[in-house]
């Protein structure tokens, strides 16, 4: 899901987490309408530089650790020790 927040400068932290929160609620209530017909109807101006939609993507993911097994084979995640900026 993509989701564009503009940032005020002026604004403190907790007033842009809570424009964000509102702005994603609102998405969430339209998350029926499929990527393409969105991709269609904002015709973003294309590159092949970068993505039309967006350029910046920020992930944090708060889970256990899980693992699968298969008779002998087990699959498990492992830790990445390269950073990335």
């Amino acid at each position: 899901l993509v989701l564009r927040t503009e940032v005020d400068s002026s604004e403190s932290f907790v007033d842009l987490l809570a424009g964000v929160r509102e702005a994603d609620l609102q998405a969430f209530a339209h998350a029926d309408v499929p990527f393409e017909r969105l991709v269609e109807v904002l015709d973003p101006a294309r590159s092949q530089a970068r993505s039309p939609l967006f350029q910046v993507m920020l992930a944090f993911q708060n889970m256990e650790q899980s693992a699968l097994q298969l008779g002998d084979l087990r699959v498990a995640g492992v830790d990445a020790t390269a950073v990335a900026a």
